[in-house]
């Protein structure tokens, strides 16, 4: 809970502080990231029954306005075109990265339950379509078809995955 709740601190401090003397923005996504790392590591305690469950909530509590804050003075404040973050804005940035942790904090909350044989067989093939989802992306065109454009990539990125993780991953899983 401590290294938690130092990295929150530290990332606000570390923001704020460039903002300040600076005038400039840090790429504070992934400086959220790391943090999200020892959220993770808290919520790997609580499953253990390590650490209380409430910790999470007063981990929630404190990381909320401190990413939201970081992400204004990134996209609203002090803006730069440079770094390739041109087509994000504040909005689409919070509300992917509350998704995510709403995402996260529910299916952990349902940790107990069963979950349905398909979400149990994406879950296997996850890592490998997390290594090949952006390839995909990246190699097909006409990414201007919007939804249209995303069925196909989506499938495809399943079907290869499947493949790796049947070929690849799971051989080399079972020699370990």
């Amino acid at each position: 809970m401590l290294w938690a709740v130092f990295s929150i601190l530290g990332m606000a401090a570390l923001e704020i502080s460039t903002a300040v003397l600076f005038h400039r923005s840090l790429p504070y996504g992934r400086i959220g990231l790391l943090v999200t790392c020892f959220v993770g590591t808290l919520a790997y305690r609580v499953h253990q029954n390590q650490t209380k469950g409430s910790s999470l909530l007063w981990l929630g509590l404190l990381l909320c306005p401190v990413l939201v804050a970081g992400f204004w003075l990134r996209y609203n404040f002090l803006p730069s075109s440079s770094d390739g973050s041109e087509g994000f804005s504040l909005l689409c940035v919070v509300s992917s990265w509350a998704g995510a942790y709403a995402f996260f904090f529910m299916v952990f909350l349902l940790r107990h339950q069963s979950f349905p044989v398909v979400l149990q067989w994406l879950g296997r093939i996850s890592y490998s379509l997390y290594l090949l989802h952006a390839l995909i992306l990246w190699g097909l065109p006409g990414e201007r078809l919007g939804v249209f454009w995303l069925l196909p990539c989506m499938s495809i990125s399943i079907g290869l995955s499947y493949c790796t993780y049947t070929w690849i991953e799971r051989p080399l899983m079972s020699r370990s």
